[in-house]
């Protein structure tokens, strides 16, 4: 519906709630995607806000799966 709107931050939101829900429920590797679209759809809308926001969300989850490296790396691309 956001996107038919053309309501961007909506979009944007919407992939966020998804990662959270599919984080709640213990599949980070689906949260990851989502938070992977929320970080590309920021490029897009030039959200740079989201787009930090999105890289520290899928950091958190990055680092529940035990890949610390990998979690430092993308929270420091998110900053």
């Amino acid at each position: 519906m956001s996107l038919k709107s053309k309501y961007d931050l909506g979009v944007f939101k919407s992939l966020q709630y998804s990662g959270i829900v599919h984080s709640d429920n213990g599949r980070y590797d689906s949260a990851l995607v989502y938070y992977e679209r929320s970080k590309n759809f920021c490029v897009k809308i030039k959200y740079p806000r989201g787009q930090a926001s999105s890289y520290n969300n899928a950091a958190m989850h990055i680092s529940l799966k035990g890949e610390y490296t990998k979690a430092a790396k993308e929270l420091l691309t998110g900053y």
